[in-house]
């Protein structure tokens, strides 16, 4: 709570967060590159820029999210990918945004599974090289 910069952030990595909570930051409540994450029973509120960013080659894998006062709920660029189930979104700017940022790389996918996403009237942006699905 209350990091004057990332809560979380982890590069070439195989890592499991369960029952994770985190508000208030600065920069992104969790961010990562080039790995595997699985996120599941993550409560992130007032994350001053990405609550979720999954950036360089990355895959995350996320079960019940609830996602809060954030300016990017789930951010997924350059060839990395985010599946979510159980996604919650209140109050954020943008609820999903999925992108290319940077020559070199494709886009990227943000998939949400099931019936139960909410994004309370967030914003869904994507590139023309990048994709967002919900199932």
């Amino acid at each position: 709570e209350n990091s004057a910069a990332d809560a979380f952030d982890a590069e070439f990595s195989v890592v499991n967060l369960e029952n994770v909570k985190i508000q208030k930051t600065k920069g992104e409540c969790i961010g990562v590159k080039r790995g595997k994450y699985f996120i599941s029973n993550a409560y992130l509120e007032s994350c001053g820029d990405k609550a979720v960013s999954a950036g360089e080659l990355s895959n995350i894998n996320a079960k019940n999210l609830d996602i809060r006062k954030s300016y990017v709920g789930l951010f997924a660029k350059n060839n990395s990918k985010i599946v979510a189930e159980n996604f919650v979104g209140q109050e954020n700017y943008y609820c999903l945004w999925s992108g290319q940022s940077y020559l070199g790389f494709n886009g990227s996918l943000i998939s949400v599974k099931n019936d139960k996403i909410d994004c309370d009237k967030g914003k869904l942006r994507e590139d023309n090289y990048s994709k967002i699905t919900i199932n």
